[in-house]
């Protein structure tokens, strides 16, 4: 029989193969993104888990390796600050649109009873033209000129060229295909050829659906998400066609289990948007392998009003909102009488909070959809009579189909793991573009990589991550001390909501937006996970909040909040 294989100096032999068991388990890999990006979320909650109990943080949210974050992050302060004084019913960059791309100087796009739908109208002869081709597409570029309420009708004589006073739109590609051709077809478009997504189906009311243009096929749901958890508190969310920011009103889907799905009596004005990362201790502690991860869901918090008196607070509505309330946004009052959900006397900081999925969208001002529905006044014919589309309700079906249809045709969504929803980290691949504005975005950007390289070698012979790399770094905004951002708490989720009512959301000129939050959606919880909180709310205010990680771990036990998830929380 041969010896053992082994050191032959006489030593110990040591076996073939397996490691002792004695031996040190594997280091943890570095928790990085594919492009070396570090993860803030992880190295928080890292931090937040070694804390012990009663350990208390409450940390900005800043990342100085990623080149996106200081790319980005003095543009976002400065888009935030100026969509919170433009009108809602303005489109913003990276929504969906419907469009029409050919219009004459003298025509217009008005309601069509008969048809119902708009049609061409020729403002000179006062006459009906011939319908128009409508297409869906994506917000890339805003106009250089202001936008005015008599832009909702026609382009304004004092109007420079389409090219100032317009939006470009880049046709909707298909995504998950290869096949992006539209993108390139872009053109300027003034703003009374532009309806919002959510009316796509009052656009195409007499198409057949066979007929519908390549663009217009492929819109609708493209969206996006007991122990220590964390709450991220953003300032705007991409949540399918449209970029929600806190201060919007926004109509709420019928309750699924309270109310007909047939028509919207609710709206919510945002005072906060929630990432809550939840299941931390059930989750590994390595975010980029196959274990469990934690989950994340998706809330929209604020102040509920309803049209419908039954579901006001005292269920009489004999306190209804005076007709120029402060509490609503301007241009919203003339859709009815408003009435509050929730007791405004017993406790002021009182908040309805909902998962994503109740969000049907901006609630445009009445003004806007007055301009979009009122029939024009033909010679020789009786006056338009008003039309029954001057409502909050109306886009609801259009959207539900939208949904739906975007369930059974987006190959992205994985069904067979019971998603119903696709949410991404950025709109780029949110919306599958390869191109952008003439440039290759996305997983076509075949620079990004030499330019990452490039960043990261300025990073560290400037001093890397270190707090005195602010020093070659001038255009890093100064971090405040409090503001909006990441929450965190080892007491379960009710410690969490405990530590967000301590104090306002206070904002500062020097104030930091973390890129990563602005994400295209994210997964959320169930429709029927609502619940009443006091959150802190963020207050108007010049600037933008911070982001930070603030939170603690409780020594004392504390009735532990339910938190659903549904098969799309991921």
């Amino acid at each position: 029989m041969q010896p053992p294989r082994g050191r032959q100096n006489g030593s110990e032999l040591l076996p073939q193969g397996r490691l002792p068991s004695h031996s040190p388990p594997r280091k943890r890999q570095r928790q990085v993104d594919d492009e070396n990006t570090p993860d803030i979320y992880r190295r928080l909650l890292d931090k937040l888990q070694e804390g012990g109990e009663g350990f208390e943080m409450d940390e900005p949210i800043v990342e100085p390796m990623s080149a996106d974050w200081r790319a980005g992050n003095a543009m976002a302060k400065s888009v935030i600050k100026e969509l919170k004084y433009q009108p809602r019913y303005i489109p913003r960059a990276g929504e969906l649109v419907m469009f029409v791309r050919v219009l004459d100087d003298d025509e217009t796009l008005a309601w069509d009873v008969t048809l119902g739908t708009w049609n061409r109208f020729n403002l000179r002869n006062s006459e009906w033209v011939e319908p128009p081709s409508w297409e869906a597409g994506v917000v890339t570029e805003l106009p250089t000129e202001p936008i005015e309420e008599t832009d909702l009708t026609r382009t304004a004589s004092n109007k420079s060229s389409v090219v100032n006073s317009g939006f470009r739109i880049e046709p909707l590609p298909q995504p998950g295909s290869i096949a992006k051709h539209h993108s390139k077809k872009h053109c300027y478009i003034p703003l009374h050829a532009l309806r919002p997504m959510v009316l796509w189906r009052e656009c195409l009311a007499p198409i057949k659906a066979a007929e519908y243009r390549a663009t217009t096929r492929f819109k609708g749901k493209i969206v996006p998400d007991a122990g220590p958890n964390a709450t991220v508190f953003c300032r705007g969310a991409y949540l399918g066609p449209e970029f929600l920011l806190i201060g919007d009103a926004v109509r709420l889907t019928p309750h699924p289990q309270e109310q007909p799905q047939t028509a919207v009596t609710d709206i919510l004005v945002i005072t906060a948007i929630k990432l809550r990362l939840v299941n931390i201790c059930e989750a590994n502690d390595n975010d980029y392998d196959d274990g469990r991860p934690y989950n994340t869901c998706l809330h929209f918090a604020g102040h509920a009003f309803t049209l419908d008196s039954a579901r006001s607070y005292d269920s009489i509505g004999k306190q209804p909102l005076p007709a120029r309330s402060p509490l609503l946004p301007p241009g919203i009052s003339k859709y009815g009488t408003w009435y509050h959900v929730h007791d405004p006397s017993a406790d002021p900081a009182t908040r309805q909070e909902v998962p994503f999925t109740r969000i049907l969208g901006r609630l445009p001002e009445y003004s806007a959809m007055k301009s979009w529905f009122t029939p024009p006044q033909v010679p020789n014919a009786k006056p338009p009579k008003p039309s029954n589309l001057l409502s909050i309700s109306t886009g609801l079906a259009g959207t539900f189909k939208a949904r739906e249809h975007a369930l059974h045709n987006d190959p992205r969504i994985e069904r067979d793991l019971g998603k119903t929803w696709m949410w991404a980290d950025t709109r780029i691949e949110a919306l599958d573009l390869w191109e952008v504005n003439g440039k290759w975005v996305g997983v076509k950007d075949d620079m990004r990589a030499e330019a990452l390289k490039k960043f990261r070698k300025g990073i560290y012979v400037n001093g890397g991550a270190h707090p005195a790399a602010a020093r070659v770094e001038p255009a890093l905004p100064a971090i405040s001390e409090r503001g909006t951002g990441m929450m965190a708490s080892s007491g379960g989720a009710e410690g969490a909501a405990e530590a967000s009512g301590r104090g306002s959301e206070e904002e500062s000129d020097d104030d930091v937006v973390d890129d990563a939050l602005m994400r295209d959606g994210t997964t959320g919880g169930s429709a029927e996970e609502e619940e009443e909180s006091g959150d802190d709310e963020v207050e108007e205010g010049d600037g933008l909040p911070d982001m930070s990680m603030r939170g603690q771990q409780h020594t004392v036990a504390k009735k532990p909040e339910l938190i659903e998830l549904s098969d799309d929380d991921d």
